[in-house]
């Protein structure tokens, strides 16, 4: 499979539409965050929320890297049903699976759980992420 250049500049002639497409779905891709690897900095017990670090940084079309900001306040998904709860305290350095929400969750949140039609418009947002405890590396 050839490598699709990631920037128009890297044409030598006219791109063709395919191209283009390619590097539109490209660009909108690059904002939209899915789930990633986290390490939990510091986690606060009475709310269920950690703070953490993604620990895959972000690459950009010239090549070049940056770390992810720090994101606060995330909640924590402990395994629950039935009125049950598995719960385990996350401390700094246990990694994590950070999700992020297609919608934002904070209507969501602020309404303790019940059905709301999401008024804010991010998608796959970095401040919409939920931390799944457990994963670890080979």
């Amino acid at each position: 499979m050839t490598a699709q250049p990631d920037t128009l500049t890297q044409f030598e002639s006219t791109p063709s539409a395919a191209s283009l497409h390619a590097i539109t779905f490209e660009r909108l891709l690059a904002s939209r965050h899915t789930a990633t690897v986290g390490i939990v900095q510091a986690y606060d017990a009475t709310r269920q929320t950690v703070t953490v670090l993604p620990a895959i940084r972000k690459r950009f079309a010239n090549g070049e890297t940056a770390q992810f900001p720090a994101l606060v306040e995330v909640p924590v998904a402990h395994y629950q049903a039935g009125g049950f709860v598995i719960h385990a305290a996350p401390v700094a350095g246990d990694p994590c699976l950070l999700i992020f929400s297609e919608r934002s969750i904070d209507e969501w949140l602020i309404a303790g759980g019940d059905d709301v039609t999401a008024q804010d418009p991010r998608r796959f947002d970095l401040q919409d992420a939920v931390a799944l405890l457990g994963l670890s590396p080979y």
